[in-house]
């Protein structure tokens, strides 16, 4: 016992500091998760304007995705969890600023953008600032703090617009109340920045020719075959019942991911709409709910 509680007092600064991060981030994003789609009905748009918000976000992140990873593994994973907090507080503050449909879907493209930094950025982070005494601590750690921040981020958001709305003036369920509630996740995202900001970027190098720092690009360290000058008709057949093999191996691997997201995308999205309506929740037993 004593041997493991001194490997979670030997976690560093830096992984208390993003820890503290991804609180912010988890808690801010578990009031616009909430809420989102209740705002976008209470602001007057139409029911299907949600399937158009929902595609942008995906799109984007699917088309970008590759792109990002390299832009990821250029600039290091702190300042990509830089941007993708800052993106996501653009998305959150431009519901609460500028709720009309097309800058919506802007903002949802960039929350798209944001998903994707986070996701390729986190976990490299993490791993840069633990060992292999404290590696599995920190992420356990952060399972943790996802899952528990998000309940609690989900039971103040049932109560979050009713608080806004008493101090505003405002119906409980009004536009206004649901703006001011965005706002306060978009400053708890930029909140969250600032843990980041503390920590002091490492593993990068100085380009000497334009002066700009830059991570090390990850590089495939497996030797890659390569053909000779010269192939033999004999070798074709070798090269092409390889293609098929990788081929089979990968459509198992990708079908039943593929399948799960879409009966998610089908669903998790809506099941706020679909207990307020269905029962006639108010936004705190929503909240509760999700807790």
């Amino acid at each position: 016992m004593a041997a493991y509680l001194r490997r979670w007092l030997a976690l560093g600064g830096p992984s208390w500091l993003y820890l503290t991060h991804a609180a912010l981030v988890t808690g801010s994003l578990a009031v616009t998760s909430l809420l989102f789609n209740l705002a976008v009905l209470a602001l007057g748009h139409p029911r299907s304007f949600l399937g158009l918000l929902t595609v942008a976000g995906v799109a984007t992140a699917a088309a970008l995705s590759l792109p990002l990873w390299w832009l990821a593994a250029r600039v290091g994973p702190r300042r990509a969890l830089l941007a993708s907090a800052a993106l996501q507080a653009c998305g959150a503050l431009t519901l609460a600023l500028w709720p009309a449909q097309v800058p919506l879907l802007l903002a949802a493209g960039l929350t798209g953008v944001a998903a994707v930094l986070f996701q390729v950025s986190a976990a490299p982070f993490m791993m840069r600032h633990s060992d292999d005494a404290t590696r599995d601590h920190l992420f356990s750690a952060n399972a943790a703090v996802n899952l528990g921040v998000a309940g609690a981020g989900s039971l103040l958001a049932g109560q979050l617009p009713s608080l806004c709305a008493r101090l505003l003036g405002a119906g409980a369920e009004s536009p206004a109340a649901y703006r001011a509630s965005f706002a306060v996740a978009g400053a708890g995202l930029v909140l969250a920045l600032v843990p980041l900001l503390f920590v002091k970027a490492e593993g990068q190098t100085l380009n000497a020719k334009e002066g700009a720092v830059e991570a090390p690009v990850p590089t495939i360290t497996t030797p890659i075959p390569q053909p000779s000058p010269t192939v033999s008709d004999s070798a074709a057949p070798a090269r092409q019942t390889f293609s098929v093999y990788r081929f089979a191996f990968i459509v198992p691997l990708l079908l039943p991911p593929a399948l799960i997201s879409v009966g998610a995308a089908l669903l998790m999205p809506y099941l706020n709409l679909f207990f307020k309506e269905r029962f006639g929740l108010q936004d705190q037993a929503l909240g509760g709910l999700f807790a």
